[in-house]
């Protein structure tokens, strides 16, 4: 496989909107539209989040299963200017297989500024022997109960996903086993035929 066909797929676009695809716990403020500065990127209300009483957002994609590759999710947080930045917890924070947090190679989490988004990106490397492989597959946005006023909102959640690269040992090996075969074939007598006069 060249570097051209590694090529990511989106497999999941979700505007994370209020129509009941969200299972979403903690009080009873969910989804919100314009607020503290901050505006929809996706979709017509963005998933209030806050420590106050904590929030857990979580939602399953059924029909994508989790197989091995590379998954990159990119999801936008932002800070309202009316209130303090709250905290994640970020164990807990991206996708899940069967409901279980897996544990990501790279993640983001950068302050967005008072009134501001930022996109946030989370890599997977799932490998041919993970036990995750066949779970389904789902996302989990998750802040503590910290009884403090902390908010944030999070909206436009991607997912990509790229085949894994054949690695090199099993290229070594199709290769040398083609040279093994090339050489034994070259080692064998040759037949000849005669024709009669």
């Amino acid at each position: 496989m060249t570097a051209d066909n590694l090529k990511a797929v989106i497999i999941i676009t979700d505007p994370v909107e209020d129509d009941g695809s969200w299972t979403v716990t903690g009080n009873t403020l969910h989804f919100l539209g314009t607020t503290g500065g901050i505006s929809p990127t996706a979709g017509s209300v963005l998933m209030h989040l806050q420590n106050f009483g904590g929030r857990e957002g979580t939602k399953s994609f059924t029909g994508n299963t989790v197989a091995a590759g590379t998954y990159t999710v990119t999801f936008e947080i932002g800070n309202f200017n009316n209130e303090p930045f709250a905290d994640f917890n970020l164990a807990l924070t991206g996708l899940t297989a069967n409901g279980t947090a897996l544990t990501p190679t790279t993640s983001d989490s950068t302050v967005p500024p008072d009134g501001g988004i930022l996109t946030w990106t989370r890599t997977y490397e799932i490998g041919p022997a993970d036990p995750s492989i066949g779970d389904t597959l789902g996302f989990r946005i998750s802040l503590p109960n910290s009884g403090v006023s902390k908010n944030a909102s999070f909206d436009n959640l991607t997912v990509s996903y790229v085949v894994p690269e054949p690695s090199t040992a099993a290229v070594l090996f199709a290769g040398l086993g083609g040279l093994v075969l090339r050489r034994r074939r070259a080692m064998q007598p040759r037949r000849t035929v005669r024709t009669q006069e």
